[in-house]
């Protein structure tokens, strides 16, 4: 028996309690049978619990005594089990249900024992014995001790705390599954919820219970806090335990609901279960429970309405004591952990309810939230802020970090989301964690690759690829380490490739169309592929079967947009993309480190943006799936909640404050400043904002965000606007605390994070720093308002913030910016406070914009000036009431744009970006410049020229250009734009020029590329042609200028010319050849603007010159550049000789010039006008075409041939192309404008082709005459001598100006000394040829036939000129004519003699009519009547030769009268129009002739018969008889005597007579002289073959042969006639004979035989023609006025509608031709009385001219007056009386033809004669060679003889046959 029993017992026998000791003995017994310790102790314990509720006080010690050693031996037992413990527990449990007694007996020591067993005996305990462990504590609870309740208290929870946490855990491969996805609970599970279902409805059953018991408040107190516990420890697996869930909607839902109307609600909390908690009331548990249960029970779709149900009690809490708690405790349940429960979608299943009601718990909270921020009680309003502030940063925590309860419930949730078809938002995936994941491709070409001259484009592309790799493995191994480094590594292997590719271009043969790609193209190109197959790769480790998203057209625009000035071959970009792009793996093999760094220069371009649902392949630790289903909750959720969440916040965003009631009574009422909680209130608001605004970004939704930023900017903005309208009262604007913290939480909200605010949002921060700048002018007091201007803002604001205030500027909150006792009531901060302020949130913007430069990529800083330049563009929104009206100003003022953009500008270059970005951000910012630049304000446009000079020099100074690049030429391109398109100022334009003339200065060597557009600005620099000084006394300068501009010095424009020269110097000067030969052709062009005067005086805006004009400055007073000019051009020379003499291999660059062959002539211009089928009458084999565009086609032929051979010459360095170039330039210069320099520039100009004649050799010199000079010539005289532009090139294209009022040309003088200069330079070429090639004879066809076209103008002087110049020529160069030579000059004499005398054959060929009908109908002749119009009024004076005309018709066509040297009558001018006789068929056009056309080119043909006839050519000699033939078809045949007739008219030659025997005559000595001396040969040798007998005997036996063979063709009296095309073409003598000359030309003494036969029976049939008067029927031809009452009397009205009306100038009047008969005809028809008047009957025949006297009449004027006179009677003898006399004077016309004719050949038969005899012909030794030239002539002899008119002849010949020929010769003739 144990000690403590023995005791018991003998106590029990002290007191005689016979019972207690009959117990003890029963008690002892029992123990005794016990094998164990353990044995008995429920009875024990039973025993124990009956004593101590029932014995005396001593028996109670001594049974505590014996339960202290109980509980003592078991504590100390070791092998007794857990379950034994647990029993043990039990038993005392059972022993002691609620505590009783020893709670009574205050047994505290025994209480402590049994809860120290509690807790180290047993770590978990089943559920019903803490539900007795629950009991128990309740009963512990009535004690007064209160350490030992609480105790006891904390030992139950930690108990329960022990059992929730020992729920049994699966591994999820263990799991098994429903096919709904619900998960199978396990047997284990099952019985370890049925425990606790059973713990939960026991303490369920306790809320009832004690609810009946009014005075257990402790107890009401721990079970609520056990409830709280229970609620807080629930675990969401047995959410598959049914019973679970349905005692949650019977039995526990309303219990917990109950201790809403508990009156303990209201109590102070004790709080035993959690020793740090601070709720004041027990309400704060109450709601907690409430909260926690409908978080835990959200999920469950069969407890929705359960939930909701909760919900809406909770919400009928109204008081503030209430609803402040509420707010805390919801600040507490909600985490990012718990938020899933109220956001899941639990009841989606439902599809009738698949409205978005599944967020509404969670919208439910934010509206209860928005209803507390409505309060008045400022406390709740702060709380209500802080809790919604609390909300949202736990959904932005969910949103990263995904906190899923477990893994089910997040896929659970993906598959409601596919199947209702849901958003799953994409998740933005950070490719820095992917670059590990990459696999290696398989290399396939390890193989090195080469280029040829013949690689296609897919080589090129191969090797290019080829070297990409080299490049990125050799970047890696030189451990390169920042982006800046990869930069010029790109540069340099950018250079390689294009250098590469354009050297084995240059050996190809066709480099015609070859584009090589420049380096900058490469450069861009492959950034851009970088790019674009980086993007793809990390694609594709989230999806490797998906296609690529990218299309080609994205890759190549994004490339064309790089900002850089590209040339990209279009097949090889194509190539790349398609071959390369699937398969380039950009990784391959480099380093970890490489692959970070390249990474980020490529993220630094811009954002790879690759959003994915799926996690990449091979990334095991990403939570991405998680992520993206967080993230599209989230998402729906702020689409959702997103009007509740403003609603809740932007009301607070105003200025109108209302007082708090409780302060209404305080004494704050009475203070002038703002109470702290309005200021908190704010603050809190703000920082709600912010963190919607960062929710916005995070779940994808931009637009939303930017509505947060708009409705902040909004606030400041409509302020701006009410204090405005206020400021017109109060004449002062005021500070408000709010727009501090508005534009403060902007700023502060880009630079915490600017790389995450999406692009859209850039335009708030900008409206932001607009309202900044407007805050700081009109809310500063005057004295800092004069430091704080516009114009210096961004400094000044910097410079003052420097001191005190610069430690503030890095504090993001306003609380260092307000201070409470600063700001008064009405929320207005005092005055003193304001600049301070402002500067400090100045500097942070400044700050900001610093971050932008820094931190942003590249399309993100792009955007971001693209929404300043926006903003510039915006309008000020209009004030309702404004007393000043002021000009309409944009929302950004400029200036403070400018500021902006230089000083980022400045950052971004000296910043380390590469130099991609740079170009590309100067693309952009240069067109800001040039607004600024061209702004009306001229201090903001000199402020911008000085930002852009500023960036220039940084760019120049920091990044050096690689070589062939063209970024320099980019950064210079602004001031390039401004200067050509004279949009600026000239005071800027100034500025421009000093800017350019100072970065020269400093970084001459650094300029490389940029050289061509400096040279741009200086070709286009205005530079007035008159300086002006400013007057002392200036009356006209009204406006006052600036003190800037009042120092603007009288020698401006003389400094120009001297910083033009300094750069200029300064180019050549550079040391760098390869920067010369870039810039080379800009340098020309520039050049030649300055060979030209500068243009006329006209006043510019601003100028610093006075505007008065004087005409009479002197020539020194003018500042000239054309000799600097000259002399740089020169130097040009000495370099292009040096890089061709020394073979050096700098490229150079040319300006791809497509070359027009295209060509303008004479010829074509003046014959075009004939009818078609004239040129088919002429010779049937050849086209008009060939005949008129010879000169045409033969130029653009060889101009094509000697290109495509100077691009195969100068394919590798373009030298040769640009040394074209310069002479081109210099040949329009001389062309195209006249200054007093011009023979100056020629002598210089032939200098340089003497040079390069010297230098490169004939064939380049050769293509520069055929394809420049000959051109550019031919180009200028056809503009000038036809009045008409010619179409070969453009002349303006190296003029600045292409529309000149005034067109200016070079003088005759200048033109005479280039033509000389040119030929002298031409003979040069020839005379150094040792033998002639084709190049040579190239040369001479081509200025030869441009020489003969000159002879196709109606031009004297400029037919003259070409005339010496071919005499020239031909003289100084046919001594040496080769076999080729020789052939090409004759057939272009032949040439020029055909067109010089096509004007003779047209008159004829249309005279050719079957009646004078068609004369009638079809022909017009217009005579000008006033003659003065006709002179030339162009520069050239009498140059045109109208004045000449008449001396040269006498000279031409009345040679008879030649000898009466009378007065030369005032001719006029006249032409012929035709009708074609298929006139309304195939050419219904008129043909037309002109009279000057027709003499020149008639005159000029003579003086190409002098040449002819001076070369005496065998092979021109046809050419005589040709022109031989044409006279005498005009003088004899019988058509032509109407022709004749009318010309006699119109020249008013008197006597009449027009014949061609000049022009015959010249022709015809030629033929003789020609034949005399072949004849004379021909004789000598007869002579000297005739001394030997034998071949004398052969001779006579040939010339018996001969004689049978010997033709003499003109047997017939008329000419042959060949028909072509109906009309008939007359062969004459000399035509035949000239056939037969060129079949054989030497046999002389047969032709002369020939020759003497023909012209005898020309003299024959001539002399009985006009003897006999066989012609004098012919009907002759008059002009009559085309008045319209005579055309309707001579051409029946029924004609007139074919007629077409013709074209008459204004000082033409029109004729049309008749005959006599017509005019009788007329006459008889109308019966009209004509008196007739010996006087005016020769009228008709007469032209309105000058009297002119003659024998017939005297002169009156015929056409003044009708022919006819309707009130005179008709008088038949009169009529007849007419016909007689015009009949008369016909036949003496045409007697006086046939006199001359025949006149005319006895003059050729005396030269004839003459020439034989001087040439000793008749006289021989013997008497044979007598006999056969007298034998050969006899005919002709005799024939002259007996027929001749000339005395002279008659007798000469006569003696001839008498002295030689033999009496019986002449017997038997006779």
């Amino acid at each position: 028996m144990a000690q403590w029993l023995l005791n018991v017992q003998n106590e029990a026998e002290k007191t005689n309690n016979l019972l207690l000791r009959e117990f003890c003995q029963q008690l002892s017994n029992y123990l005794s049978h016990g094998t164990t310790l353990h044995y008995g102790r429920e009875k024990t314990l039973e025993f124990i619990r009956s004593c101590l509720e029932t014995e005396t006080i001593s028996i109670g010690i001594l049974v505590s005594h014996g339960l202290e050693n109980l509980i003592q031996e078991e504590e100390v037992c070791r092998v007794c089990t857990a379950q034994e413990k647990q029993d043990f527990l039990q038993y005392t449990f059972d022993a002691f249900p609620n505590g009783s007694p020893l709670v009574e007996r205050e047994l505290i020591s025994c209480i402590r024992l049994i809860l120290n067993i509690v807790r180290t005996q047993c770590v978990v305990l089943s559920g019903h014995i803490l539900c007795k462990l629950i009991q128990f504590t309740l009963g512990i609870l009535r004690t007064t001790n209160i350490d030992l309740r609480r105790e006891t208290c904390q030992l139950c929870a930690s108990k329960l705390e022990a059992f929730y946490n020992f729920r049994p855990l699966m591994k999820r491969e263990d799991r098994q599954y429903t096919n709904d996805g619900n998960i199978i609970l396990t047997q284990t599970e099952i019985d370890y919820y049925r425990q606790f279902l059973t713990l939960m409805e026991y303490q369920t059953s306790l809320i009832h219970e004690l609810s009946r018991k009014p005075d257990q408040t402790l107890q009401r107190i721990f079970v609520l806090e056990l409830h709280d516990l229970l609620i807080r420890s629930l675990t969401r697996t047995v959410y598959f335990y049914q019973p679970f869930i349905d005692f949650i909607w019977k039995k526990y839902s309303p219990a917990v609901v109950s201790f809403l109307g508990s009156p303990i609600i209201d109590a102070r909390c004790i709080m035993y279960v959690k020793n740090n908690a601070s709720d004041p009331h027990l309400r704060r548990i109450v709601y907690r429970i409430i909260l926690n249960l409908i978080c835990f029970i959200a999920p469950i779709g069969s407890l929705r309405s359960v939930s909701e149900t909760l919900f809406q009690r909770l919400c009928l809490s109204q008081t503030t004591n209430e609803r402040s708690d509420l707010l805390i405790v919801l600040n507490e349940v909600i985490t990012s952990r718990s938020i899933i429960s109220l956001i899941s979608p639990p009841w989606i299943n439902a599809i009738e309810t698949t409205n978005d009601s599944d967020l509404s718990l969670f919208r439910k909270i934010i509206s209860i939230i928005a209803e507390c921020s409505s309060s008045d009680d400022r406390t709740l309003v702060n709380n209500a802020y802080l809790c919604l502030s609390h909300c949202l940063e736990q959904l932005i925590k969910f949103c990263d970090e995904a906190l899923f309860f477990d893994n089910d419930e997040e896929q659970s949730i993906r598959k409601l989301y596919k199947k209702f078809r849901y958003p799953i938002v994409p998740l933005f995936i950070n490719t820095n964690n992917l670059l590990n994941l990459l696999k290696k491709n398989e290399t396939i070409n390890k193989n090195e690759i080469y280029l040829t001259s013949k690689s296609s484009t897919l080589d090129k592309v191969n090797y290019y690829i080829y070297h990409l790799k080299i490049l990125l493995k050799t970047s890696d191994e030189q451990h390169i380490s920042t982006v800046s480094d990869i930069d010029d590594a790109l540069l340099q292997f950018s250079s390689f490739i294009s250098n590469e590719y354009s050297s084995k271009i240059s050996l190809s043969l066709d480099t015609s169309t070859a584009i090589v790609t420049n380096p900058d193209g490469i450069y861009a190109t492959t950034i851009w592929f970088l790019w674009y197959c980086c993007r793809r790769q990390l694609q594709q480790l989230f999806d490797s079967n998906i296609p690529s998203t990218i299309s080609k057209n994205a890759f190549v625009t994004d490339i064309m947009n790089s900002g850089l000035m590209l040339c990209i071959e279009p097949d090889w970009i194509d190539t790349l993309y398609d071959v390369h792009y699937e398969h380039f793996n950009i990784f391959e093999d480099l380093s970890e480190q490489f692959k970070i760094v390249l990474h980020q220069m490529l993220i630094d371009i811009r954002p790879l943006n690759i959003r994915s649902i799926k996690a990449a392949s091979g990334d095991l630790t990403s939570k991405h799936d998680a992520k993206s289903i967080a993230l599209s909750i989230c998402h729906r959720l702020v689409q959702m909640c997103w009007s509740a969440l403003l609603g809740a916040l932007t009301p607070m965003l105003t200025k109108n404050h209302s007082i708090d009631s409780d302060l209404t009574t305080s004494n704050l009422i009475l203070s002038n400043t703002i109470s702290e909680r309005f200021i908190e209130t704010h603050e809190l608001v703000f920082q709600g904002l912010k963190l919607v605004f960062q929710l916005a970004i995070t779940v994808g939704l931009p637009d939303n965000a930017c509505y947060v930023l708009h409705c902040v900017v909004s606030t400041i903005e409509q302020g701006w606007l009410i204090d405005n309208q206020r400021k017109i009262f109060t004449r002062h604007n005021r500070l408000h605390y709010l727009d501090v913290m508005a534009i403060n939480f902007i700023l502060q909200l880009y630079m915490n994070d600017i790389n995450n605010c999406p692009t859209i949002t850039y335009k708030y921060i900008l409206r932001c720093c607009v309202h900044l700048c407007l805050l700081e002018v009109q809310c500063c007091p005057p004295k800092e308002k004069l430091d704080l201007t516009l114009h210096q803002h961004g400094h000044v604001s910097c410079e003052l913030n420097n001191g005190n205030s610069s430690s503030s500027s890095n504090d993001s909150s306003t609380a260092s910016l307000l201070q409470l006792s600063n700001i008064d009531k009405t929320g207005h901060i005092h005055d003193k406070s304001c600049a301070n302020i402002l500067q400090a949130l100045s500097c942070r913007s400044d700050k900001l914009f610093e971050l932008v430069v820094r931190y942003l990529d590249l399309d993100s800083l792009l955007e971001f000036f693209e929404q300043i330049r926006l903003l510039t563009e915006t309008p000020l929104p209009k004030r309702t009431v404004d007393i000043s009206p002021t000009l309409p100003q944009n929302l950004f003022p400029m200036h403070v744009v400018i500021e902006r953009i230089g000083d980022m500008t400045l950052g971004i270059i000296a910043s380390l970006r590469p130099r991609y970005h740079v170009c590309k951000v100067w693309s952009c910012v240069s067109q800001l410049f040039i607004q600024g630049a061209t702004h009306r304000d001229i201090q903001l446009a000199k402020r911008t020229i000085s930002h852009m000079h500023r960036d220039l020099r940084s760019w120049l100074s920091v990044r050096p250009e690689y070589p062939n690049f063209q970024l320099n030429e980019t950064f210079f391109k602004p001031f390039e734009h401004l200067i050509c398109t004279e949009q600026c100022d000239s005071i800027v334009e100034n500025q421009i020029v000093n800017s350019i003339c100072e970065l020269v200065e400093l970084n001459t060597n650094a300029i490389m590329s940029g050289w061509r557009s400096i040279f741009a600005c200086l070709k286009a620099v205005k530079i007035e042609q008159h300086r002006r000084s400013i007057g002392i006394n200036n009356t006209t300068s009204k406006e006052k200028q600036n003190d800037e501009d009042e120092t603007e010095q009288v020698g401006v424009e003389l400094y120009r010319v001297n910083a033009i020269l300094e750069v200029l110097e300064a180019f050549f000067s550079c040391e760098n050849l390869n920067v010369i030969s870039q810039a080379s052709v800009d340098c020309l062009q520039c050049l030649f603007c300055y060979l030209r005067e500068p243009e006329p005086f006209t006043p510019m805006v601003n100028s610093p010159f006075d505007d008065s004009f004087d005409e009479n400055d002197d020539e020194n007073n003018q500042i000239e550049l054309v000799m600097p000019a000259l002399n740089m051009i020169q130097k040009f020379t000495t370099v292009f000789i040096h890089c061709y003499v020394t073979s050096s291999n700098y490229v150079f660059a040319t300006k791809k010039r497509t070359r027009q062959f295209e060509s303008t002539s004479f010829t074509y211009s003046t014959f075009s006008n004939f009818s078609s089928s004239f040129f088919s009458y002429l010779d049937i084999s050849t086209t008009s075409e060939t005949i008129l565009r010879s000169f045409e086609l033969k130029l653009v032929g060889y101009m094509r041939q000697l290109s495509d051979d100077l691009d195969v010459i100068d394919n590798t360095t373009h030298l040769l192309n640009v040394w074209s170039y310069m002479i081109e330039g210099l040949t329009d210069t001389i062309f195209s404008c006249s200054n007093h320099y011009h023979i100056k520039i020629i002598d210089q100009y032939f200098i340089i082709l003497k040079l390069t004649f010297d230098s490169v050799g004939h064939r380049f010199s050769i293509y520069l005459i055929c394809c420049v000079i000959i051109p550019w010539l031919q180009s200028f005289v056809c503009s000038n001598f036809l009045k008409m532009t010619s179409s070969l090139r453009k002349l303006t294209i190296f003029r600045r100006h292409a529309q000149r009022q005034n067109p200016t040309f070079m003088n005759i003088t200048a033109w005479r000394l280039f033509l000389g200069n040119l030929l002298e330079h031409i003979l040069y070429i020839f005379e150094m040829a040792k033998e002639f090639e084709e190049y040579h004879h190239i040369l001479f066809d081509c200025f030869q036939s441009m020489l003969i076209d000159w002879l196709c103008v109606a031009n004297e002087y400029v037919g003259r000129l070409g005339l010496s110049c071919i005499k020239h020529l031909i003289s100084n160069i046919s001594k040496k004519f080769d076999q080729s030579l020789k052939p090409i000059c004759i057939d272009n004499l032949q040439h020029a003699l055909l067109l010089t005398s096509l004007p003779t054959e047209y008159l004829m060929y249309e005279f050719l009519v079957s009646s004078p009908e068609d004369l009638l109908h079809n022909v017009r002749v217009f005579v000008q009547n006033d003659s003065s119009s006709s002179l030339s009024s162009s520069s050239y004076g009498i140059a045109n030769g109208d004045n000449s005309i008449y001396p040269l018709c006498q000279q031409l066509f009345n040679e008879h009268h030649q000898q009466q040297q009378q007065k030369i009558t005032e001719g006029k001018f006249f032409r012929f129009t035709f009708r074609t006789k298929t006139a309304m068929k195939n050419d219904p056009n008129p043909h037309e002739i002109q009279m000057k056309t027709f003499v020149f080119l008639n005159y000029f043909h003579l003086q190409l018969i002098h040449i002819v006839g001076e070369l005496n050519w065998s092979e021109l000699i046809p050419c005589l008889n040709q022109t031989i033939d044409l006279a005498e078809r005009f003088d004899s045949s019988i058509n032509n005597f109407g022709l004749r007739n009318i010309l006699q008219q119109l020249f008013n030659f008197d006597p009449p007579a027009v014949t061609f025997q000049h022009i015959k005559r010249i022709a015809f000595q030629y033929l003789v002289d020609y034949l005399m001396r072949g004849v004379k040969d021909e004789l000598v040798n007869h002579s000297i073959q005739s001394a030997n007998p034998n071949l004398q005997q052969e001779i006579n036996e040939q010339i018996d042969n001969n004689s049978d063979e010997y033709i003499s063709f003109p047997e017939t009296q008329s000419p042959k006639q060949e028909i072509i095309e109906d009309t008939e073409k007359e062969k004459g003598f000399f035509s035949q004979f000239a056939s037969y000359i060129a079949i054989n030309p030497h046999n002389y003494i047969d032709l002369l035989k020939m020759l003497s036969d023909g012209i005898a029976d020309l003299l024959f049939t001539g002399s009985n023609r006009l003897e006999t008067c066989t012609e004098m029927n012919q009907i002759g031809l008059y002009l009559l006025r085309a008045d319209q009452d005579l055309i309707d009397k001579f051409i029946p009205s029924t004609a007139q509608t074919s007629l077409k009306q013709l074209f008459i100038s204004e000082n033409e009047t029109e004729y049309f031709i008749v005959n006599q008969d017509m005019i009788s005809r007329v006459l008889y028809d109308h019966k009209i009385i004509r008196k007739v008047d010996t006087t005016n009957i020769s009228s008709p025949v007469h032209r309105k001219s000058l009297p002119v006297q003659s024998p017939l009449s005297t002169h009156h004027s015929f056409f003044s007056q009708t022919l006819f006179n309707e009130t005179t009677k008709t008088i038949t003898d009169d009529q007849r009386t007419l016909q007689e006399m015009l009949s008369t004077r016909n036949i003496e016309h045409i007697s006086i033809a046939l006199k001359h004719y025949v006149d005319g050949w006895n003059d050729l038969c005396l030269y004839l004669a003459t020439a034989l005899q001087e040439n000793g012909c008749w006289c021989s030794s013997t008497g044979s060679n007598n006999n056969l030239l007298i034998s050969s002539l006899e005919r002709w002899l005799f024939v002259c003889a007996t027929n001749a008119t000339n005395r002279q002849l008659k007798n000469l010949l006569l003696d001839i046959l008498m002295k030689y020929g033999g009496k019986e010769t002449i017997i038997t003739r006779t």
